[in-house]
């Protein structure tokens, strides 16, 4: 069976400075990280070409510390994607305030031309945006800026899936946000073993609230000792130590998912549309598809093949029964595109044969329907 993600550490340098890691946790006791920014920290913050960096356990904890540090009115309507892991738009919720979903365009990402109509229409209601960065592709920037400043919304970049990923004129995921997120988890591009995740940003005073919101609210400031509820939402100094490590091996990581994505582009027929349209810039974090037709069919085929195939993401967020109150506009791409979508193995387990033989199936496949 070629599998869809294969989260085996086969590269011997890797595993053996990971092995090690754990076993200087082991000797030292100290495993859970603590207030001051730790190497991992620091070297994120820089990547990201920002000033700090704060690690927290997972990337939702992540976003919703995220929303609640920018300090929006209970009750803020944000603008988000129906189409993205659902922890997107329930972070909104579980922060205080209310998604209102916007369309997505044919890379299935926020379409921002209806995110700016819909500004226009709606412009004292809504108090900002929450942009998913999906699949390892990266929303324009300088786009997104210009509405940040039009509308004056502040913005929340999702970019647990754009680690060291870039938009079409190389600006990095994670720069632009007011306060951005990222997730960590094991099978993200650059992933811990287990859960982990990150907020990111410029503005030194909201750095301390951070520190204090992700370890149940508690403060040293002005003889307080606990200055708001919350949880406690610490990453691990295991895992900050793993990620370090596995910072070493990103690049190289990335440099693979491009050439068996471009080697998927090469192969696969005509008719098959990816959703990446810069390949260069992408981290590749999955290889997603729009297909013409016929995907039940298609994902049956492939697995009777030994091949194993996902749809990311396989439902709309608005669609949900938590979430159908919320505002939203018409939705016409999603509902879609949503009907369209297949996720191709893509891991640095797989092979350049893996590749071809999986492409020269789904040629088969549409020659014969």
């Amino acid at each position: 069976m070629i599998r869809f993600l294969d989260l085996s550490v086969s590269d011997n340098e890797e595993r053996s400075k990971l092995i090690k890691a754990f076993e200087s946790h082991l000797d030292s006791g100290m495993l859970i990280i603590k207030d001051g920014p730790t190497l991992f920290e620091k070297k994120l913050a820089n990547i990201c070409e920002r000033k700090f960096a704060v690690g927290v356990n997972t990337g939702t904890d992540a976003l919703v510390l995220a929303i609640r540090l920018l300090g929006l009115p209970l009750g803020s309507k944000i603008l988000t994607s129906p189409f993205s892991w659902i922890a997107s738009a329930s972070s909104i919720k579980l922060a205080g305030h209310c998604p209102v979903f916007i369309d997505i365009d044919e890379t299935l990402q926020m379409d921002l031309d209806k995110v700016e109509n819909y500004l226009e229409q709606n412009r004292s209601n809504i108090k900002a945006i929450l942009i998913p960065h999906l699949h390892g592709n990266v929303s324009n920037i300088n786009r997104l800026r210009k509405i940040k400043n039009k509308f004056n919304v502040k913005l929340i970049e999702d970019c647990a899936q754009a680690f060291m990923a870039y938009d079409n004129e190389n600006n990095i995921a994670g720069h632009l946000g007011d306060i951005s997120a990222f997730s960590f988890n094991a099978m993200k591009v650059l992933g811990s073993l287990g859960d982990g995740g990150a907020i990111i940003f410029d503005d030194e005073s909201l750095l301390e609230r951070s520190y204090s919101l992700r370890h149940s609210g508690m403060c040293n400031s002005n003889g307080e000792k606990n200055s708001e509820i919350s949880g406690n939402f610490r990453l691990h100094s295991i895992q900050s130590s793993f990620l370090n490590i596995k910072l070493e091996f990103v690049k190289k990581k990335i440099a693979r998912n491009r050439e068996l994505a471009y080697l998927y582009k090469e192969n696969l027929p005509q008719e098959i549309i990816s959703v990446t349209q810069n390949y260069q810039n992408s981290n590749h974090y999955c290889f997603q598809i729009i297909l013409p037709s016929h995907r039940d069919e298609l994902m049956e085929y492939l697995t009777q093949n030994n091949v194993e195939v996902k749809i990311r993401h396989d439902f709309l967020i608005s669609e949900q029964k938590k979430f159908k109150d919320c505002e939203k506009e018409s939705l016409a791409k999603a509902k879609t595109l949503v009907k369209k979508i297949i996720c191709l193995p893509l891991h640095n387990n797989l092979t350049n044969d893996d590749v071809r033989f999986i492409s020269e199936l789904i040629t088969k496949f549409y020659k014969n329907i």
